[in-house]
């Protein structure tokens, strides 16, 4: 805002202790284009909200500080989204989840512990003996510490196979985010810093990082998904530097990979006769890539007891496979499909 305005503004608004007063200043403050997306109804929840921007509002009107006013007006054109009326009750967990002290054990660093371990401060209480305290914590539970448990996981999450998020060590907290290639194109244009504007997605892990970070908590982000702009995530100021691009998760890219994968759900009479190999033949031609599409199809036959194979694998359901059209095959719903795509998936571990 022009110096000679802000002066005409701050001598129109002497005060601005009550609320009302000070939603108008702050509606008034923002740039026209700024005002187009930004009511004064929502300035008024905004302050109501978020006591603490009321609080910084009166001292940079007090003090007459620009800058201090030009962040504040920068901080709403960034999170005006977060305070539709729409999101109210998602405002409200956050505001429970931050007040009632749910994250202090977590922000104390006692979140280490396994949830099986009694409360450090319960050997205080009377009726707890503090020798079942001791013989509970010293207990070798976590599959870590079991060597066929821990087998199976290595198998489960292993480089090679299309998962991201595990954590045996205790060291962070994870926080996954997928199908972030959706989030990467919704209201791609909608906030905006210094080196342009940028979709919602980025906008959720700064707020996730700045929500979470003043708790202490060790984290970190697994952002999954297709085609994510990485132009949006450049900083010359380190903001993104700890974070790493990776786009090594395999696909079927070798014909015979792709035959075994399959073959194992297949009853062996089947997977050998004339009938099968050429099935076999076909899911390469058309479903080689991405495991979701080999692991949608096999769903659909599985449900379908192998019959009518080829015609399973027609034009229409190749489409809907691969994401095109919605299956909704006779009898089948989008339900049974998630929960065979499941099956599909776990068999192979």
């Amino acid at each position: 805002m022009a110096a000679l305005d802000q002066q005409e503004l701050l001598r129109d608004f002497p005060d601005v202790t009550e609320s009302d007063l000070a939603s108008e200043f702050l509606h008034a403050y923002l740039t026209p284009e700024a005002r187009k997306n930004i009511s004064l109804e929502l300035c008024a929840r905004i302050l109501l909200t978020e006591p603490e921007l009321h609080e910084k509002l009166k001292e940079g009107h007090k003090s007459q500080n620009s800058e201090a006013l030009d962040n504040l007006c920068a901080y709403l054109r960034r999170n005006a989204w977060r305070f539709q009326p729409q999101l109210e009750e998602m405002n409200e967990l956050l505001r429970e989840i931050f007040s009632d002290g749910r994250i202090t054990l977590i922000a104390k660093g006692e979140w280490k512990g396994p949830s099986w371990m009694p409360p450090k401060n319960s050997s205080k209480d009377a009726h707890i003996d503090p020798e079942t305290t001791a013989y509970i914590e010293n207990l070798r539970i976590p599959f870590q510490h079991n060597d066929k448990l821990r087998n199976r996981l290595d198998r489960v999450f292993s480089s090679s196979k299309d998962t991201f998020l595990v954590n045996t060590s205790g060291d962070s907290f994870y926080i996954a985010i997928d199908e972030a290639n959706v989030a990467s194109r919704k209201h791609d244009e909608a906030f905006e810093d210094q080196h342009g504007r940028y979709p919602i997605l980025k906008e959720i892990i700064r707020g996730l990082r700045r929500q979470i970070g003043s708790s202490k908590i060790p984290i970190r982000f697994v952002v999954a998904g297709t085609m994510i702009p990485e132009d949006h995530f450049q900083s010359t100021v380190g903001e993104w530097d700890d974070f790493r691009w990776c786009s090594d998760t395999g696909s079927f890219n070798d014909p015979e990979d792709h035959r075994r994968y399959v073959s194992q759900f297949m009853p062996d009479s089947f997977s050998s006769s004339v009938t099968g190999q050429a099935l076999i033949a076909r899911m390469w031609y058309w479903l080689r890539g991405r495991h979701r599409y080999t692991a949608s199809f096999l769903a659909v036959l599985l449900r379908n007891n192998y019959q009518s194979p080829h015609t399973l694998l027609g034009g229409r359901n190749i489409a809907i496979i691969i994401g095109i059209h919605h299956l909704v095959p006779q009898g089948f719903s989008n339900g049974h499909l998630a929960w065979s795509k499941c099956i599909v998936q776990l068999l192979l571990f």
